[in-house]
């Protein structure tokens, strides 16, 4: 059976999720998603650093708040020392 969400990317669930061993419904819980725009990620990220589309994972406390966010863009931005 194959299970999509809607929230998330094909790309994203194909590589992210399942190549990681995630299974769709703890990622869905978790609430991750596909940034396809710059105005869809995160405030706390610098603007060079809001690069889309991007995968945004939320982080949490133990207590269960969310604490903030980790993205993966799929365009990450180059490090001009080493021209990566």
């Amino acid at each position: 059976m194959t299970f999509y969400l809607s929230h998330l990317s094909e790309n994203h669930q194909r590589s992210h999720i399942e190549g990681s061993g995630i299974s769709l419904e703890i990622a869905a819980e978790r609430g991750y998603r596909t940034a396809h725009g710059r105005s869809e990620l995160p405030e706390a990220f610098k603007s060079y650093q809001r690069r889309a589309p991007a995968l945004v994972v939320p982080m949490y406390s133990p207590d269960g708040k969310t604490t903030g966010h980790q993205i993966r863009p799929d365009n990450p931005r180059k490090d001009r020392r080493s021209k990566r």
